[in-house]
């Protein structure tokens, strides 16, 4: 694994094991915390009971509004193009909450702490034959952890 990604890897675990500290109150903070700590839990119970094997899921990962308002736009052309396609939803922001409970997606929530070994624990049972990101975003654990 290469120095910069070690750091960032490491910057990340550091910050996870201490957000709790973090995640009380009303701020956007608190609630992007709060909610990526769920995350994890809420897309596994989603994948248990959910998943349909026999269908393709597409994992779209959009940070916020205004990359969630440009992934819609291709979301609906690939749905109309592939209408038996699942759906999974990630946003990175606070402000992408109410977007997301408005996207045509099977399942939607906050991108989990980009660390490799926490997306690799969601790839197995979401099993997704694309993943897509908008623009230039790259979230290093999410491409480590499809690579």
């Amino acid at each position: 694994m290469p120095f910069v990604d070690r750091v960032y890897s490491g910057v990340l675990r550091s910050l996870r094991l201490i957000s709790p500290l973090a995640s009380f109150g009303s701020s956007k903070i608190a609630e992007g915390i709060r909610g990526r700590i769920l995350a994890r839990g809420a897309f596994l119970e989603w994948a248990e009971t959910y998943r349909d094997p026999t269908r393709p899921l597409v994992w779209l990962h959009a940070p916020s509004v205004g990359e969630g308002l440009q992934a819609r736009a291709v979301l609906e052309r690939l749905l109309a193009l592939r209408p038996d396609l699942q759906v999974a939803y990630t946003f990175f922001s606070p402000s992408a909450v109410a977007l997301a409970q408005k996207m045509p997606v099977h399942v939607a929530g906050y991108l989990p702490w980009d660390i490799r070994s926490e997306i690799e624990s969601l790839l197995t049972p979401l099993d997704p034959s694309l993943i897509l990101f908008t623009k230039t975003e790259v979230w290093p654990g999410v491409a480590a952890a499809a690579a």
